[in-house]
């Protein structure tokens, strides 16, 4: 599994259990089977693309990402004409 799958995996476990525990980062890289150097370059670049913060102690899911993508997709439709209709589910 390449790196992006396993950061994907993470992301879908920082959703699904309302946050991970920064201390848990031992068991986070034993889970995704990555040494502790990817497994902090990983989180930095779910920050930095703004998928995921530090509340407290836990790596949370972001809603200003969710919100801003929503916005865009619905500039662009917009520009296009359409009406834009955005539904969520989990997909692989």
């Amino acid at each position: 599994m390449d790196l992006a799958q396993k950061a994907k995996r993470f992301y879908n476990q920082v959703l699904e259990s309302k946050g991970v525990p920064e201390k848990d980062w031992m068991k986070m890289i034993e889970q995704l089977g990555i040494d502790r150097g990817t497994y902090y370059h990983m989180i930095s670049k779910l920050r930095g693309v703004g998928l995921i913060e530090k509340r407290e102690g836990f790596w949370v899911g972001t809603t200003h990402f969710r919100a801003w993508l929503e916005q865009t997709l619905r500039q662009v439709a917009a520009v296009d004409g359409y009406n834009t209709i955005i539904s969520y589910d989990k997909r692989e």
